[in-house]
C-alpha cells in the first residue's frame, strides 16, 4: 500500500525534467531569468562598480540538479552573458574594463563548472540509490514468494 510520502515522491519525480529535454532547458532559462530579476532588484542596494554574480550561481545549481548537465551549462552560459552585459562595469557592452572584471568572469565560469560537476555527481548518486531501492524491493518480493511457497 502506498503512503502519502510515496505518492508525493511520484508527483515530484514526474515533474522533474529529464536530462537534456526541452523542459529542462526551459527550466534553466527560467532560473536565469529569476536570478536576473533578483540581481536587478539588488542593483538598488549594491553600488554600480560591484557586480554580484552569486544569484547566478544559485541558478546554475538549480538548473544542474533539476535538469542535468546540459541544462546547467545553458544556465551557466546564459548567466555569464547576461551578467557581463548588464552588470559588469561598462554596462550594456561586452567590453571588459579591467583585469578584475575579467577575473570575476573566469572565476564565475570555474565555479559554475564545479557546481555542475557536483550536481552531476548528486544526480548519479540519487539514481544509483533509487536503483538499489528498486532492486531491494524486488528481492524482498521474491523472498516473500519463495517463503510462501515453502510454507505448508
Amino acid at each position: 500500500m502506498k503512503t502519502s510520502t510515496d505518492h508525493l515522491k511520484e508527483v515530484f519525480r514526474s515533474l522533474k525534467p529529464k536530462d537534456g529535454s526541452t523542459s529542462a532547458f526551459l527550466f534553466a532559462l527560467c532560473c536565469v531569468i529569476i536570478a536576473t530579476l533578483i540581481r536587478l532588484w539588488l542593483d538598488a542596494f549594491i553600488p554600480g562598480e560591484h557586480s554580484l554574480l552569486a544569484t547566478y550561481a544559485v541558478a546554475v545549481l538549480l538548473a544542474g540538479v533539476a535538469g542535468g548537465v546540459r541544462a546547467g551549462t545553458l544556465a551557466c552560459v546564459a548567466s555569464t552573458g547576461i551578467s557581463w552585459w548588464f552588470f559588469l562595469p561598462v554596462r550594456q557592452s561586452f567590453v571588459i574594463a579591467s583585469p578584475y572584471d575579467r577575473a570575476r568572469l573566469v572565476v564565475f565560469i570555474a565555479v559554475g563548472a564545479a557546481i555542475l560537476w557536483g550536481a552531476q555527481r548528486y544526480r548519479r548518486t540519487i539514481e544509483s540509490l533509487s536503483n538499489e531501492v528498486a532492486l531491494r524491493k524486488l528481492m524482498q518480493s521474491a523472498c516473500r514468494k519463495v517463503k510462501r511457497g515453502s510454507d505448508p
